[in-house]
């Protein structure tokens, strides 16, 4: 029997980086249908997108910089149940960076959380562990370069270690992350793209 999905797609638009937010959201349906509608405060799914700038500068050789930027509302059984994959998408930039033969020392992570830190916080005390591992995976490498690119991460779908660790009540969060003296992970929206099982 074939699967049908629905893809559920929220953006985030802050009001002067405060508490009041609007919510914009499109419902893709299996036949490719979109439905949008705009809510206020809360979605009945997971709220994971914000346009904003936000920056991550490293300033310490060898030492890993892992700010929270977004994330996700504590997640339910229906979204543990229902979801079938999660895909990170940034509009970001390295405009400084360091040494390239360094290699790419700026990218983005997708981090199961347990509380939910303020943007531009540290994460490192908010990530969930199993066996004393942060369960934090790298989504994509962030290239050196002045201008804005948008990007597509990894799909983490059901086979990917994300679900099997994930609990009710846990928080999908994005992390910046930037590595050794002056490199730089910068972006200016993002957007957690969740594909579910229709109902």
């Amino acid at each position: 029997m074939a699967l049908h999905f629905t893809q559920l797609r929220v953006l985030v638009f802050p009001r002067n980086n405060g508490p009041n937010q609007r919510w914009s959201l499109e419902r893709v349906g299996a036949d490719g249908s979109v439905e949008a509608s705009t809510k206020a405060s809360t979605v009945s799914m997971v709220p994971p997108s914000v346009t904003a700038t936000f920056s991550v500068l490293a300033s310490g050789e060898y030492t890993t910089v892992r700010k929270f930027y977004f994330g996700t509302r504590p997640l339910n059984a229906e979204d543990l149940t229902r979801c079938v994959s999660v895909r990170l998408e940034t509009d970001a930039h390295n405009p400084r960076g360091g040494d390239p033969s360094e290699g790419m020392c700026s990218w983005f992570e997708v981090a199961i959380l347990r509380s939910v830190p303020q943007t531009g916080e540290s994460a490192v005390e908010h990530i969930k562990t199993h066996k004393n591992v942060p369960l934090t995976w790298r989504s994509h490498v962030l290239p050196l370069q002045d201008d804005y690119i948008k990007q597509f991460g990894l799909v983490f779908d059901r086979t990917h270690p994300l679900w099997a660790n994930l609990e009710v009540g846990d928080v999908i969060g994005v992390l910046a992350c930037a590595k050794n003296y002056s490199w730089t992970c910068e972006a200016r929206s993002g957007e957690l793209r969740f594909e579910r099982n229709a109902l």
